[in-house]
């Protein structure tokens, strides 16, 4: 992990490397979160598939539980279907990641005990999906097959569940929103960075902080319209390879 400073320093001198002007901290702060966020993007992409690239991006990774009894030690929160408000560090959600466990309401049939209970895997669409899948039996959401969306930070689940099943935990592992890598400038001392925010680490790998500061230099060579400056990268970043 590299401190905030290290993260500049390694950007001036890929600037100086290719005879780029300097940049001053303002700009370094506009431009690196930008390259946090774009390397982020193809590293969550990845995060599914590639187990590299999870364990990269590991201390992003959270997960929120909601229980008709939250223990309020453990930070869980309320279940109610209709206001499943996700957390406020919430930045992106997991594929296939939304299990739903049920419990039987009453017997019926070959269900007898009302401690039976099921867990299901709930699968992720947009509107386009859902609008489609409703005209189309075999894509249609089902009570052990639902499906769900993201609106307005809450979760969305259907089909709701049947007269027999209630729903009570619904677990959801998310990514949360990356830190945003600023220095603060001493008060007497401009483009001079306080010790404190100079100090700060990033919480990624040093070798995914280098994806960073060469992201970051992309940015501000496009934005000075520099002819060196690659302007469609790869379709595979070199911290996935």
């Amino acid at each position: 992990m590299l401190t905030y400073s290290q993260l500049y320093e390694g950007v001036l001198r890929k600037l100086d490397k290719f005879g780029s002007p300097d940049i001053d901290i303002p700009d370094f702060n506009y431009f690196m979160p930008q390259a946090v966020r774009n390397v982020l993007t193809a590293a969550i992409d990845a995060a599914e598939t590639n187990q590299k690239t999870t364990d990269n991006i590991r201390r992003l990774m959270a997960k929120v539980v909601y229980k008709k009894e939250p223990d309020a030690s453990l930070q869980d929160k309320p279940l109610e279907l209709a206001n499943l408000v996700l957390p406020t560090d919430y930045y992106h959600l997991r594929k296939r990641a939304l299990r739903i466990t049920y419990q039987l309401l009453q017997a019926y049939g070959r269900h007898q005990s009302l401690s039976e209970k099921f867990t299901v895997t709930a699968t992720r669409v947009d509107g386009d999906q859902q609008a489609s899948a409703s005209d189309n039996y075999f894509l249609r959401a089902r009570f052990r097959d639902p499906h769900f969306r993201v609106i307005n930070n809450r979760l969305e689940i259907f089909p709701a569940p049947d007269a027999y099943w209630e729903p009570v935990t619904i677990e959801a592992e998310y990514f949360m929103e990356p830190p945003i890598v600023k220095l603060e400038e001493l008060e007497d001392e401009p483009n001079v960075p306080t010790e404190e925010s100079a100090n700060i680490q990033t919480i990624f790998p040093a070798y995914m902080d280098d994806q960073f500061i060469e992201e970051c230099v992309r940015l501000v060579q496009r934005s000075t319209g520099d002819e060196r400056t690659q302007l469609n990268p790869g379709a595979t970043p070199a911290f996935l390879t």
